[in-house]
C-alpha cells in the first residue's frame, strides 16, 4: 500500500487478512481507507458491517450491511448478514424499536401459513 496509496483493493486484501489475523483495529483501519477512496462500494460497505458485527456494534453494522445491500439487493450474504445485525439490535424492520415483533405484538399473532409443495399446493 505504500507504493499507490489509492489502489482500492489493497485495502480490501489487508482489511480481510487483518480480520483473519485477529487485528480488528487494523482492520478497521484498512477497510475506512478503502471507504475513503470508494464511500459507495458494496464490498468495502460489507466488509465493514461485518467487522462491525463481529466486534458486537451491531446497530452501526447494520448501516454498513444496509448500504451493501441496497447497493447488490440479490446479494443474499449482504441481506442476511443485515438481518442479523437487525435482529441483534431488535430492529427487525429497518427502523429502531420496531414494535413487538419478538414480544408478543400484533405482528406475532399473524396467521400462520400453511406449507406447499414445489406446484404451490397445500
Amino acid at each position: 500500500m505504500s507504493l499507490d496509496p489509492s489502489y482500492f483493493p489493497a485495502y480490501i486484501t489487508a482489511g480481510n487478512a487483518f480480520m483473519m489475523r485477529n487485528q480488528p483495529r487494523d482492520a478497521f483501519l484498512a477497510f475506512n481507507a478503502a471507504l475513503r477512496l470508494r464511500p459507495e462500494d458494496p464490498s468495502a460497505l460489507f466488509n465493514m458491517g461485518v467487522l462491525l458485527f463481529e466486534q458486537n456494534r451491531f446497530g452501526k453494522a447494520a448501516e454498513f450491511l444496509q448500504k451493501a445491500s441496497a447497493a447488490r439487493p440479490r446479494d443474499a450474504e449482504s441481506s442476511f448478514r443485515l438481518g442479523m445485525a437487525r435482529l441483534n439490535t431488535s430492529d427487525l424492520s429497518g427502523r429502531r424499536g420496531a414494535p413487538g415483533l419478538h414480544r408478543g405484538g400484533p405482528e406475532s399473532r399473524r396467521r400462520q401459513v400453511e406449507p406447499r409443495d414445489r406446484d404451490g399446493r397445500r
